[in-house]
């Protein structure tokens, strides 16, 4: 049934683009209130303390919830709720329209609107960057790490630990986010650790559905690697399997600017496609297990 769940979900998400996560979101950090929290946890103990209660409320709520409602009218009602459920965490409101806005910019040359666009998608000050290449390496960098994020790691651990544990992929990420102080770091440790198995499995993903010869030792040194962030793991994965998008900081001042913009368009069209491709492989993947589970 998680199989079935996970593709009406996808389906619904796509094609509706309903602002139920920013909902989630917004209610989550308004219950939570992690700057209050973050004041409360003064050692690095207490931190994680604090943290591992909240994440186990959290999923002793819903594995109950799930648990006791499980068979009720031959298992429909559960798998409504498991969709409202990936619904609450799929996706994020927004996303789609800033990134349309930014390649509106782009293709017309108004690097400084696109800068503004950049912005809202990466978060990274549009003044420190210094020409429109590392613009567009940290947007790239963002459309990667979103899909991940709101994506492949809500499918893997929906698939392999069922829905009460993507509300804690969904609730330490957010914390990971709004927290500061020990709470932060804590958050963040926590958060790497949901995050590691299934980004280097997207990373092979990558290589798989790209140009595996040339991607396939740069993915396998991350398997043995506990340090590196999720967004640089697949961005250099990502860079190394595609024609299209290079993460290259340096521009050539005499480059012209139609080749500059075709560039641009052309690696967010590669990247697009290289998602959409692994998470073809993925549903692929998911369903052959289920098959083979019955």
């Amino acid at each position: 049934m998680s199989f079935v769940v996970l593709l009406i979900s996808y389906a619904l998400q796509q094609k509706m683009d309903w602002p139920l996560s920013l909902q989630f979101d917004r209610v989550t950090i308004k219950f939570l209130r992690p700057e209050h929290f973050s004041m409360m946890a003064k050692s690095s103990g207490a931190a994680y303390f604090l943290l591992l209660l909240i994440l186990l409320a959290y999923f002793s709520l819903f594995y109950v919830l799930f648990f006791l409602i499980g068979n009720t009218f031959f298992g429909a009602l559960s798998l409504c709720l498991q969709v409202v459920v990936l619904l609450l965490v799929l996706g994020q409101k927004g996303f789609k329209d800033n990134l349309e806005s930014y390649l509106v910019a782009w293709k017309r040359g108004d690097f400084e609107a696109a800068a503004f666009k950049q912005q809202t998608l990466s978060g990274v000050n549009g003044r420190l960057l210094r020409d429109p290449v590392m613009m567009q390496n940290e947007v790239s960098k963002a459309l990667l790490y979103h899909n991940f994020n709101r994506f492949f790691v809500i499918t893997f651990w929906f698939m392999v630990a069922g829905p009460a544990m993507i509300i804690v992929v969904r609730v330490a990420d957010l914390i990971a986010q709004h927290s500061s102080h020990q709470l932060r770091r804590a958050a963040v440790s926590v958060n790497a650790a949901i995050e590691w198995l299934p980004a280097r499995l997207l990373a092979l993903t990558f290589t798989l559905t790209g140009d595996f010869r040339r991607s396939i030792s740069g993915c396998m040194k991350y398997w043995v690697d506990v340090t590196s962030d999720t967004p640089d793991v697949l961005g250099e994965v990502a860079s190394s399997t595609l024609d299209s998008f290079y993460l290259n900081n340096v521009i050539d001042s005499k480059i012209d600017k139609g080749i500059l913009i075709s560039t641009g368009v052309n690696g967010i069209i590669g990247i697009r496609g290289l998602l959409g491709r692994s998470m073809a492989l993925w549903l692929g993947i998911f369903a052959i297990s289920v098959i083979f589970a019955i």
